[in-house]
């Protein structure tokens, strides 16, 4: 084993390291000082255990290269990602490799891991998210430690297909009248701000995290737009409260056309709220009840959609299905397609025209019954 430490007198940082003489049955102990950073230590700390000289002897575990890792991509990314590189990690790939040495980790072993992943039934795509992420890991050690074998670089990844959404998984206009009238106005700016939280997803498109961190400067009521250039997300790896202006890809930054009435039913809910004389541009739209100004949780979220659909007595959707109503709405409407995939912030046109298909087929009917009618038939 690995450990590394920090010399208080010096400031810098030192590697012990234990391993079995397999000769002997014996544990020997190798030590070495000086490092400035806890990272130049655990790389020094690899080597030898990797080099010629130490071959006889066990090496390296997926426990110390994974924790080398996270602390990697720590830099380089926002907590919401190491986040989920954690939840992979923990879920999907540690308990399978906890406590095994890397260097002696075989081909066989791997299609062992491959094949235990496949039991799973997780998703296709879920499953390469979780190989790609296995093989990193063994590139990372590669490229930083000096690991020579590789064994789960020939790993196939899954095809898989985008699926359509299905007609009965949005809402028509009028599901969503009879869903919307369940909110009560009459509570005050909470009960309204719920109220207009589902509007705006329904009439928007944007996903539910881009819909908590709305500000008011990110509304401009003069030429209709809402401005998406930010995130919230209910609990960062640190169980935080996390805005981030890292979005799921370039496209998702965007400005979005609003209808008068949702239009009209924020103008109302600013015109109410800044008469606080705390009030700023600045502020979110959607908050808790409470002080803290945080915005909506998850949980509240989750409550309030299942609640109404009970109480208006239409089908429950997921929260991603407001956007899909509204994308499903839009194209049936013969709003082109490329309008719709940039309001959505699809990464391209292709993923809105898979999953949108049984919008998208109505418009082809059109175009097929127009071709005809000018051919004559």
């Amino acid at each position: 084993m690995i450990y590394i430490y920090k010399d208080k007198k010096t400031e810098t940082f030192y590697y012990q390291i234990l391993l079995d003489d397999l000769s002997t049955g014996k544990v020997k102990k190798y030590k070495k000082r000086g490092f400035a950073t806890e990272l130049e230590a655990q790389k020094a700390a690899y080597k030898y255990v990797s080099s010629e000289k130490t071959q006889e002897f066990n090496g390296v575990t997926f426990d110390f290269i994974i924790d080398s890792f996270l602390k990697f991509k720590s830099t380089r990314v926002c907590d919401r990602s190491i986040h989920k590189l954690e939840g992979l990690l923990n879920k999907f790939i540690l308990p399978y490799v906890k406590g095994l040495y890397m260097n002696k980790y075989s081909p066989l072993e791997a299609e062992e891991f491959y094949n235990k992943l496949l039991k799973l039934n997780i998703a296709p795509d879920y499953m390469n998210t979780v190989l790609t992420l296995m093989k990193r890991i063994f590139k990372y050690a590669q490229d930083y430690y000096g690991l020579q074998n590789n064994p789960v670089a020939r790993l196939e990844y899954r095809k898989f297909v985008i699926k359509p959404i299905d007609p009965q998984e949005v809402y028509t206009i009028e599901d969503f009248n009879k869903y919307i009238e369940a909110y009560s106005e009459t509570m005050g700016d909470y009960e309204y701000s719920i109220k207009l939280f589902f509007t705006v997803l329904m009439f928007t498109g944007i996903r539910r995290g881009e819909g908590k961190a709305l500000r008011w400067n990110d509304i401009d009521f003069s030429n209709r737009i809402i401005r998406i250039d930010e995130q919230a997300i209910d609990k960062d790896r640190n169980y935080r409260v996390l805005l981030t202006k890292t979005l799921k890809n370039p496209q998702s930054y965007r400005k979005i056309p609003i209808d008068d009435i949702t239009l009209s039913m924020l103008n109302s809910l600013f015109s109410k709220r800044s008469i606080d004389p705390n009030f700023s541009i600045d502020d979110l739209i959607f908050v808790r009840n409470n002080a803290l100004k945080l915005p909506f949780a998850d949980s509240t979220i989750y409550n309030r959609n299942i609640k109404a659909a009970k109480t208006s007595k239409v089908k429950y959707l997921n929260i991603h299905g407001f956007r899909h109503s509204y994308a499903s709405l839009m194209l049936s409407m013969g709003v082109p397609i490329k309008a719709v995939s940039e309001a959505l912030g699809h990464s391209s046109i292709g993923v809105t025209d898979r999953v949108y298909t049984h919008a998208i087929n109505k418009d082809r009917e059109k175009l097929l019954y127009a071709l005809n009618n000018l051919r004559g038939k």
